[in-house]
């Protein structure tokens, strides 16, 4: 199974002319594309992970995010299989956890 015709998609995407002209008509750019009926389904479902699955280059995909106006950690979070809001928790927990490891220390600035 190719998947040409989905990453040539996702690809062209990253141009903002691309973009515009997906959000102001999805079908008729995304029919210019030799996507197969799931692949569509799955871009029109913004479906991250079912996209990956399908073969969807995981660099790529943030392209359709931004021509869908779907925000990085809205992303992140349905990969995970959270909320937004849950995502951004586990992702404050891990800079936390990693900040003592930083080879560059960011000072918090003083209140007031």
């Amino acid at each position: 199974m190719s998947h040409y015709g989905l990453n040539r998609f996702l690809y062209d995407l990253r141009e903002p002319a691309a973009r515009a002209a997906y959000a102001a008509d999805p079908d008729a750019f995304a029919g210019g594309y030799e996507l197969t009926g799931a692949e569509r389904a799955l871009v029109d479902a913004r479906d991250w992970n079912g996209l990956f699955a399908a073969g969807g280059n995981l660099y790529l995909l943030p392209n359709l995010g931004k021509a869908a106006g779907v925000s990085f950690p809205e992303m992140g979070a349905q990969y995970r299989g959270e909320t937004p809001a849950e995502w951004e928790r586990a992702l404050e927990e891990q800079n936390r956890r990693i900040a003592p490891f930083a080879l560059l220390h960011v000072e918090e600035e003083p209140n007031g």
